[in-house]
């Protein structure tokens, strides 16, 4: 199989929490550093009593400059959220690496206005579309709303049933169903009427699918899964066309990343 990274948001994100985890430990520096400036011009002026308060005041900055510190120096936990999805992903693309060949073409971080797909597999038996999370949870579905029941690593219940969904409010379904159906248009109008196949891969060992009802996606809960969709799939397009559905992919994708950077 061959890949194609278009973008690299899980990285991205990461990049930017690891840059933030640094913010507060320089804030922290400087507040005592501007105490310790404001200590020893009040000892020069013979400001006894400011003077005194200031060395506690410059003690106590200093020591919540160490906190932070430490703090600053252990990943957070979206940090930690993110790099595990980012590996996740890594490990779907690995898998289906080492199944398929090099007929297929995996795009990894399409984006269009409608929002990112992790990961589109484009080959002879079709168009696929699938979504990874990696959530150590019981997921409930009804239609395109989602809720998730989370568990530490040693299986205790640690947040009640929530709604599981992103920054936007959207479900892992919508997430997916967003960005697949405007690049089905696309296609569509690009004269390909090839349907995009639409799969959220619930990756993490302990992960369940608690109650399913009218799930608008296809669920399984590893690239094995997805594999024998894949595998299920009748022969649909042929090598001029996956070519020509490939470019527009890219082309789609292009467009969309200028018009966020403004270039």
């Amino acid at each position: 199989m061959r890949v194609e990274v278009l973008s690299d948001h899980p990285g991205d994100l990461l990049a930017e929490a690891v840059r933030d985890r640094g913010r507060p430990m320089g804030r922290a520096d400087g507040i005592a550093a501007k105490l310790g400036r404001e200590r020893d011009k009040a000892r020069a002026e013979r400001r006894w009593l400011t003077w005194v308060r200031l060395i506690f005041a410059v003690r106590r900055a200093r020591r919540a400059a160490r906190r932070e510190q430490v703090m600053s120096a252990s990943p957070t936990n979206r940090e930690q959220a993110l790099r595990a999805g980012g590996d996740a992903e890594d490990r779907v693309a690995d898998d289906l690496s080492a199944v398929l060949a090099d007929e297929w073409l995996l795009f990894r971080g399409y984006r269009n206005n409608r929002g990112e797909i992790d990961g589109l597999l484009l080959g002879p038996r079709g168009l696929f579309a699938y979504e990874v999370k990696y959530v150590n949870a019981t997921v409930d579905i009804k239609g395109d709303d989602w809720w998730a029941a989370k568990f530490d690593k040693y299986g205790n219940q640690v947040e009640s049933r929530a709604p599981m969904t992103d920054r936007g409010g959207r479900s892992p379904s919508r997430q997916l169903n967003d960005p697949a159906s405007a690049l089905a248009d696309w296609l569509r109008r690009r004269g390909h009427q090839a349907s995009v196949k639409r799969i959220v891969l619930l990756t993490h060992h302990n992960a369940q699918v608690g109650s399913s009802r009218g799930a608008t996606v296809q669920v399984v809960k590893s690239a094995q899964g997805l594999l024998r969709m894949v595998e299920r799939a009748p022969v649909t397009l042929r090598a001029g066309q996956q070519a020509e559905i490939a470019e527009l992919i890219r082309r789609d994708h292009h467009h969309f990343a200028e018009r966020r950077t403004g270039s």
